[in-house]
């Protein structure tokens, strides 16, 4: 069965920190393990356009943090939905409230969760 595998990969535009290194990380092995799937990389900026140049890159712009919740919930949503992958991975704790296909969420710690108030986006 061939895969289509999307990666939400908005942490790759940050200068630097651990969850841009995880993400790039994780990318690039997944893709060593699995060269025979299929794969998407949603960005919210050009920023990271090219780390990647064999796989697609899809920017949906986010023009600011403060609408991470409706960029995730609705425009992310939305091309997930007409993208039709085989799963989703979302690379940080943000995820859509919705889900249409089988996801994956990475959960770098869960002070986010339990003190949503706390932490920025």
């Amino acid at each position: 069965m061939h895969m289509n595998i999307v990666i939400e990969s908005r942490a790759l535009s940050a200068a630097s920190g651990g969850v841009k290194t995880y993400t790039y990380e994780l990318i690039k092995n997944i893709l060593a393990l699995h060269p025979e799937a299929s794969y998407e990389l949603l960005y919210g900026s050009q920023k990271p356009v090219g780390i990647f140049p064999h796989v697609q890159e899809t920017v949906i712009p986010l023009r600011s943090d403060l609408l991470l919740s409706y960029w995730m919930s609705i425009q992310v949503a939305r091309h997930v939905r007409a993208a039709k992958p085989s799963v989703v991975h979302f690379t940080k704790a943000a995820l859509p409230y919705k889900k249409s296909v089988p996801t994956v969420v990475t959960l770098y710690d869960i002070i986010p969760i339990l003190f949503p108030g706390t932490q920025s986006p």
